[in-house]
């Protein structure tokens, strides 16, 4: 495994929405790596589509001239600061192990995928997840599963969970 910096592999790429831009977020150009982060992927795919700022305020700060970047987290109850720099880790041919956004023009997958690690002390501890976790992290709230199949009709939930799930398919 060798190191290299995301801004060397690929000349001109950006970390899209540092500094608060209003640059599309694309929810398809995410593309998982060798580690099992799909729990983590599916909920940042979710937001790029739905609350893109939700995702953009996620890297408070950043230096791409430096490589370093401040992603912050709702961890244990409390907003933590991940500082990151821009080196990831690559196989024997130089790409990279782990995730990625398609547009190589842009690198905010993996700088949010490198804190997380960080956050939980290596990338070996994110090889599988929870996305209600991940959500309740991202977003600062804690997260919950709704068990529909438990659900009986004359529970008065039932109704207004069928009214909620209607109404954002509309």
């Amino acid at each position: 495994v060798t190191w290299r910096r995301l801004t060397d592999m690929y000349s001109g790429s950006k970390c899209v929405f540092a500094g608060g831009s209003d640059e599309p977020i694309d929810p398809r150009d995410i593309e998982q790596g060798a580690i099992g982060t799909c729990f983590l992927l599916g909920p940042l795919a979710s937001l790029a589509a739905t609350r893109p700022q939700a995702l953009r305020s996620m890297i408070v700060a950043t230096s791409e001239k430096w490589g370093a970047f401040a992603v912050a987290f709702f961890f244990n109850m409390r907003w933590t600061l991940v500082i990151v720099d821009d080196y990831v880790p690559c196989n024997s041919g130089g790409a990279p192990l782990f995730s990625m956004n398609k547009d190589r023009s842009r690198f905010w997958v993996p700088v949010i995928e490198k804190a997380y690690a960080k956050l939980h002390g290596c990338y070996e501890n994110i090889d599988g997840g929870l996305e209600r976790y991940v959500m309740a992290d991202i977003l600062g709230s804690v997260g919950f599963v709704v068990r529909i199949g438990e659900m009986s009709e004359s529970d008065p939930g039932c109704g207004k969970l069928w009214q909620l799930i209607m109404s954002k398919v509309r």
